[in-house]
């Protein structure tokens, strides 16, 4: 029982006290896992690369291996429900709040000045991968092809209804056949 508390109580101050992701919470997962004894660096560092090949939230994942390593299945469930736990809480009040105040003019101006916000972080987010492609693809006709498939792309999800997993598939595919 007592390192379900343990784990409970680790990953609860984890998710409360870290803000902007997974690797921003990886000091204070391997804090705890030093401070507590639960795993050795090597078996830390074999979590790690399993949560990053596995699908989901590096920190959710790494949780859930942590506490199946040190507790089993009941670990498991704990140590992810505790990481999640202050986020969920937090969205919980934030919706509440929303309910009450959404007709509030200060709401719609906050939300009116996000808007652009959230665009400008989209579009830096696109430049940033457009630049990283530009820079790792081979001058020539590899590089006319990723930019004719990024703005195929583009164009059909701007202007048709196609979901946007077939769109990522057939540009991988296009992508393997086109760029080798």
């Amino acid at each position: 029982m007592h390192i379900y508390l343990q784990l409970i109580g680790a990953f609860f101050k984890i998710g409360c006290l870290t803000i902007g992701g997974g690797y921003a919470m990886l000091p204070l997962i391997q804090n705890e896992i030093e401070r507590h004894g639960w795993l050795t660096t090597a078996q830390f560092l074999d979590i790690l690369a399993i949560a990053e090949i596995t699908p989901g939230p590096l920190a959710v994942n790494a949780a859930t291996y942590i506490g199946y390593q040190t507790a089993g299945i009941p670990g498991a469930l704990l140590a992810t429900a505790a990481l999640a736990m202050p986020s969920l809480l937090g969205m919980i009040l934030l919706a509440s709040a929303w309910q009450r105040h959404r007709q509030h003019p200060l709401t719609h101006a906050i939300m009116g000045a996000l808007r652009p916000v959230v665009a400008g972080l989209i579009a830096a987010a696109a430049i940033k991968l457009a630049a990283a492609m530009w820079t790792t693809t081979a001058p020539g006709p590899g590089r006319l092809a990723v930019l004719l498939l990024a703005a195929g792309a583009f164009l059909i999800l701007r202007f048709a209804r196609v979901n946007p997993a077939l769109v990522m598939i057939l540009g991988g595919l296009a992508g393997v056949l086109l760029c080798r």
